[in-house]
């Protein structure tokens, strides 16, 4: 009954390492998915048994989708999972997709030149490719890509992919981002979606039928990979970090991915908030739900 808490205690000791249709005025530059026609699965509540939240410090949420079946394997907490928090980085992902979709970027090594603007993380103080840009979360990157798309486009687009609360009413600059250290905007921060919603738009990634061409989807998804598992499983996704006050002591972590190994293909997404004050400010709260991911797959013998 306390499983939550050994798996959590496990990833301490261990260091805590680490469709819709197309509007009709968004043009379409590349071959549209022939998978637009079949229907997906819908996603079913969770009938596994749940775990009980039990951490003191956290307000947690998971989910492992199965996603042929559209069924929920396993879940924690998952009246935490309808909460909508801050897409932070994770908002890349969707963003890949109208990018290559708008032909703003067209391969790995498509590349923007870094303005000399100095940024707390030194990764981002560089010229960045795409793959980079996604390697490292570079924040400018993403910024330059939302100019070239404008509000107008990139609403039509969250709107096709029901994407969240399909907010973008915060910015170019800021609108899937909370204050940070790292983000020199005090303003914006409207984006937000729950980690169910996640799931589903992950699904709709992982089948290719989102409403836009089938390169598209499989760019993004070329952009997330990160590593073979050792019994033959891809695993891919997207972290993010946010938090919820001004001081930077209260984390939101996230971590949204995919696990494919032939016919077997699930959608894992964890996030947290945290429900006391960390000791040190401004830390990045992603690798948590990260690990939290891992361990959960692990334990179920998708790894």
């Amino acid at each position: 009954m306390k499983r939550l808490t050994l798996v959590l205690a496990s990833l301490i000791l261990a260091g805590c390492a680490t469709t819709a249709s197309s509007p009709n005025n968004i043009q379409k530059t590349k071959k549209t998915s022939k998978t637009l026609a079949k229907t997906s699965a819908p996603i079913q509540q969770p009938v596994a048994v749940t775990i009980k939240d039990t951490l003191d410090d956290k307000k947690v949420c998971l989910v492992i989708l199965n996603t042929s079946t559209g069924k929920v394997e396993h879940s924690i907490n998952p009246r935490n999972c309808q909460d909508q928090l801050p897409a932070t980085s994770t908002f890349k992902v969707a963003l890949a997709v109208m990018a290559y979709e708008s032909n703003l970027i067209n391969d790995q090594d498509s590349s923007k030149k870094w303005d000399g603007q100095h940024y707390s993380v030194k990764a981002w103080n560089q010229d960045q490719t795409a793959q980079s840009w996604m390697t490292n979360s570079t924040i400018w990157y993403s910024q330059q890509l939302a100019w070239q798309l404008g509000t107008e486009k990139i609403n039509r687009y969250l709107k096709v992919f029901a994407y969240g609360n399909q907010d973008f009413s915060g910015g170019l600059d800021t609108a899937w981002l909370t204050p940070a250290p790292y983000v020199k905007q005090r303003y914006g921060f409207s984006l937000t979606l729950s980690g169910m919603q996640q799931a589903e738009f992950f699904k709709k990634l992982q089948l290719n039928t989102l409403a836009v061409s089938t390169e598209a989807q499989q760019f993004a998804k070329r952009l997330i990979y990160l590593q073979t598992t050792p019994n033959g499983f891809s695993f891919s996704g997207k972290t993010g970090s946010g938090f919820t006050d001004a001081r930077y002591k209260r984390r939101i972590g996230w971590f949204a991915g995919t696990i494919t190994k032939a016919d077997q293909q699930y959608v894992v997404v964890s996030n947290y908030v945290d429900t006391v004050d960390r000791p040190v400010a401004g830390e990045f709260g992603a690798q948590f739900a990260k690990d939290l991911a891992i361990a959960e797959l692990k334990r179920y013998q998708l790894w």
